[in-house]
C-alpha cells in the first residue's frame, strides 16, 4: 500500500499509530542525513585549501541540504504527533 493510500483510509488507532511510526522513522532517517551532511560541512571547511573556488560550491550544496533536512526532520515529526493524537480519538482496530 502507497503512503498516500494508508494516509487516505486510515481510520482506526492502530492505522494511524503506523503512520506515525512511519513519520518518526522517516524523521530518524532524515536526522542521520543531516548529521552527515553536517560533517561534510565541517570537513570542507576545516580544509577549504584541497577545493580551491570549488569551497564556495560545495559549503552551498550542503548548506541546501542542510536545511531540506532540517525541514524534512520538522515535518515528519509533526505529521508523527498529528497520527499519534488522531490514534487517540480513532477507533480501536477489531
Amino acid at each position: 500500500m502507497s503512503m498516500t493510500q494508508a494516509v487516505e483510509t486510515a481510520t482506526t488507532s492502530s492505522d494511524h499509530l503506523a503512520l506515525a511510526r512511519h513519520f518518526e522513522e522517516a524523521a530518524q532517517a532524515a536526522q542521520t542525513r543531516l548529521a552527515e551532511h553536517q560533517r561534510l560541512l565541517a570537513q570542507y571547511k576545516a580544509k577549504s585549501f584541497l577545493y580551491g573556488k570549488n569551497i564556495y560550491r560545495l559549503e552551498e550544496h550542503c548548506d541546501v541540504l542542510i536545511r531540506n533536512d532540517e525541514q524534512s526532520v520538522d515535518a515528519n515529526r509533526k505529521l508523527a504527533e498529528l497520527h499519534r493524537e488522531l490514534a487517540q480519538t480513532a477507533t480501536m482496530s477489531p
